[in-house]
């Protein structure tokens, strides 16, 4: 099942072969097209319905050692013939750049015009109805009750998305690549309010290669613990995941309710799986090899050195059937291979296009993380299975990190500041909410001091990001 059709790739290799008729010494064009169908929900009443879809095709040229890229949506062949003129003849007037030119052919993966093989893809699509997203929809959005856990409930929202979508890549070197997936989310935000007055906030998602496939991966750790909870038949398996996902959503609102004050000071800190991201990207950032060429890294120095703790290692696993986020090329066609990035605290490697290459030096890689994993770790035992229950009762007291409210990172340094909310650890439990804290400190000095790395990652995630444990620091009352 394809989105694109044979006329509009066999229009993208006639996009090459002008390229180069106008001047172009090297091209490379991106074809893509998607579809996508949402419902929203609020208050168990349906709020929008929209579908989109979207077709674009983008051109890398390389004219003379002189490079520009350029986009458009209007894809009849007299319309493109002017735009590639144009474009061929504005990068002709840029100064030039011996590093600009199509990566070596021996870095590209082996060309899949038919596919790549990631297997991401929803073969019943089109067998979904309006009338299924409208129930899935519903069923994450409907509370049959208006109080839950002392608190009045204010709101709540969802919103079931699914698309489909499909890129076909080629250049004039004689690469040809196929990438086609497909993605069905739910979600839902609930807001309740305390007899204090205080609102409260819950959030939870979760999402598949396809509507029938909504079925695993719903809840954290497996808790299920929820004042409140709604029961409905299963009508589906959407449905009956709806109903999962508006409970963790209830559950959070709920753990929120009550905030207690707290003394700042240094912390043994856990951050939950759901929003360790926030911390993973700005490590992820600090890789990236035009911001180590800018010198707008804080790791620009740190290849090959050890510099944060021994227990860290990163992986980036890019490829894998079935699995979400899962490329067998980047954006260059460059292959994208199984890697250390960061391995026992040393960092092993950058994210090198062929442009970033040509004026470091650096060998290179794919041009960025596909699908980042770490290596479970707790300090006090062997075991691999780390779930965010073992941390808790393995840090004993402390504070755990259920979300980010704003904050920054300087690239350059490493130095962060953020606004968290959490909860309480007493005695390797979860208990008291607090919230309207600064956590602040240094990323190299954070990720020094770790002490535990989870095995508790979401499969529905392109992103293998699990819960992590730190230990003194500084939080700000």
């Amino acid at each position: 099942m394809k989105l694109l059709e044979d006329k509009e790739t066999a229009l993208a290799k006639w996009c090459l072969d002008t390229c180069l008729r106008y001047g172009a010494r090297e091209a490379r064009v991106t074809l893509s097209k998607s579809e996508e169908n949402t419902v929203s929900v609020r208050d168990a009443c349906v709020d929008k319905i929209y579908s989109s879809l979207e077709r674009s095709l983008s051109l890398a040229l390389y004219v003379d050692a002189r490079y520009g890229r350029f986009s458009t949506n209007l894809l009849q062949t007299e319309s493109l013939e002017a735009f590639i003129k144009e474009a061929v003849r504005s990068v002709s007037l840029l100064a030039p750049d011996e590093c600009r030119h199509l990566p070596d052919a021996a870095l590209q993966a082996e060309s899949c015009p038919e596919g790549d093989g990631t297997d991401y893809l929803d073969e019943n699509f089109y067998a979904v109805t309006q009338e299924d997203r409208m129930a899935a929809a519903l069923s994450s959005g409907t509370l049959p009750y208006t109080e839950v856990g002392g608190c009045v409930i204010l709101s709540v929202e969802s919103e079931y998305t699914d698309g489909i979508y499909d890129e076909y890549i080629a250049d004039t070197g004689g690469f040809e690549g196929r990438h086609t997936e497909s993605l069905a989310k739910l979600d839902c935000s609930v807001t309740l309010q305390d007899q204090a007055g205080m609102r409260h906030e819950g959030y939870w998602w979760t999402a598949a290669k396809g509507y029938s496939a909504l079925s695993a991966d719903v809840l954290p750790s497996g808790d299920t613990s929820c004042a409140g909870t709604v029961s409905a038949e299963a009508l589906s398996p959407a449905v009956s995941v709806g109903n999962a996902v508006l409970n963790e959503a209830v559950r959070r609102a709920l753990r929120a309710v009550g905030p207690v004050g707290i003394s700042g000071g240094k912390y043994r800190v856990v951050v939950e799986q759901s929003c360790a991201s926030r911390l993973v990207s700005a490590l992820i950032d600090a890789l990236d090899g035009y911001s180590v060429h800018q010198r707008l890294s804080f790791l620009a120095d740190a290849l090959d050195c050890k510099v944060f703790s021994e227990h860290l290692t990163m992986y980036d696993r890019p490829f894998g059937p079935s699995l979400s986020g899962s490329r067998r090329y980047d954006a260059e066609g460059v292959s994208t291979k199984e890697a250390a990035i960061i391995e026992n605290g040393v960092v092993k490697s950058f994210f090198v296009n062929t442009f970033i290459s040509g004026k470091t030096g650096l060998p290179v890689s794919a041009d960025s993380i596909t699908r980042p994993c770490f290596e479970p770790f707790i300090w006090n035992c062997s075991q691999k299975e780390i779930s965010l229950k073992d941390i808790l009762s393995a840090v004993g007291s402390g504070l755990m990190v259920t979300g980010f409210n704003g904050g920054n990172v300087n690239p350059a340094t490493g130095n962060f500041s953020f606004g968290v909310e959490g909860m309480i650890i007493e005695n390797g439990v979860a208990t008291s909410p607090v919230r309207g804290l600064l956590m602040t400190g240094n990323l190299i000095s954070l990720f020094g001091k770790l002490l535990a790395v989870g095995s508790d990652t979401r499969s529905c995630s392109a992103w293998q990001i699990p819960s992590f444990a730190f230990d003194e620091v500084d939080i700000n009352a």
